[in-house]
């Protein structure tokens, strides 16, 4: 017997159990998640937008995969290294 369109057994599955009015369910103990230490970000740091060709992003994708790095560290270099060329002291 196929189950009707939106019957508890639908919910249920989602929600989880269902309890008779009255008596509240007991949400579930979760663990957190660990925190990666590379994905870490400092109360300093600024997340902005940046537009370039798309030949540039395929070409730092395939730079990070060859160095073993990732893309924002590339950019990070690339943005330091205009500052020193400039003079500019970031620290």
């Amino acid at each position: 017997m196929a189950k009707k369109k939106g019957s508890t057994d639908d919910f249920a599955s989602i929600l989880g159990d269902i309890k008779p009015e009255g008596e509240a369910a007991q949400p579930a103990a979760q663990e957190a998640a660990p925190v990666k230490e590379a994905g870490k970000v400092s109360g300093n740091d600024a997340q902005t937008t940046l537009y370039y060709p798309k030949a540039w992003k395929r070409r730092l994708k395939e730079q990070a995969l060859h160095e073993d790095t990732t893309v924002n560290t590339l950019v990070l270099e690339g943005v330091r290294l205009l500052f020193e060329k400039r003079g500019i002291k970031l620290d």
